[in-house]
């Protein structure tokens, strides 16, 4: 199998396709609650991308999560939560 194959990845649609398939808008991500993850990796990862978001927001009170998305490549604190975990 390719390493391409073994990544993982996430898709976040935009224009209203996740309200129509039952999940989040992107404005609405970082306020659902009861998320399930299937393992203690994906727990840590979702753990650290939440703190991280949740440091972000205090910073920037008057911005929204797209905008969180949209800068992480500007901050870089959360980019890697990933890159190097089982």
């Amino acid at each position: 199998m390719s390493n391409f194959l073994k990544q993982s990845i996430c898709c976040i649609l935009g224009a209203g396709y996740s309200h129509v398939a039952g999940v989040p808008l992107t404005r609405d991500l970082f306020a659902t609650h009861g998320v399930a993850v299937p393992s203690e990796a994906a727990a840590r990862r979702f753990h650290t991308v939440w703190r991280d978001y949740e440091m972000w927001s205090t910073e920037n009170p008057s911005r929204n999560p797209e905008e969180y998305l949209a800068d992480l490549p500007k901050h870089r604190r959360s980019v890697t939560w990933t890159a190097n975990e089982a």
